[in-house]
């Protein structure tokens, strides 16, 4: 398939799925640990999630957004009570800010669960994740 004419909505659906994929991480991060350290988790956030964007409504729910909103919430909690590089990552998974940033995880995504992944080759209508836009 060329990628050549992407619609801004199968973008977005992507973006969507690397967001649960992202909080998959998150959530488990202490039972199954990924090939990079806490600093790369943490700032990929920002690449699925840059402080400029906004969740299309045809993308996502309101409690969804709620949700991710929550969790951006946290982040910004948890990064602020560590320091700008983790290079101890025992003692910031150790805090009251992880904790509540993992909390925070597994409540979004719990709810982008609900509707799970997008297409991410033809676009979804809204509510459903299984229900193609018809042309």
């Amino acid at each position: 398939m060329s990628n050549t004419n992407v619609s801004r909505k199968i973008v977005e659906q992507r973006v969507r799925n690397r967001l649960i994929e992202w909080l998959e991480v998150l959530t488990s991060y202490e039972a199954d640990p990924p090939q990079f350290d806490l600093n790369e988790l943490l700032n990929q956030w920002d690449d699925w999630n840059p402080p400029e964007s906004s969740y299309a409504a045809d993308v996502y729910s309101a409690t969804e957004v709620e949700h991710l909103a929550l969790v951006a919430d946290a982040l910004g909690g948890f990064c602020k009570a560590t320091p700008p590089s983790i290079s101890v990552e025992a003692d910031a998974l150790v805090t009251p800010k992880w904790t509540a940033l993992v909390l925070a995880g597994r409540l979004a995504l719990t709810e982008l669960h609900l509707r799970g992944r997008l297409s991410e080759d033809v676009e979804v209508c809204s509510g459903t994740s299984s229900d193609p836009v018809r042309r």
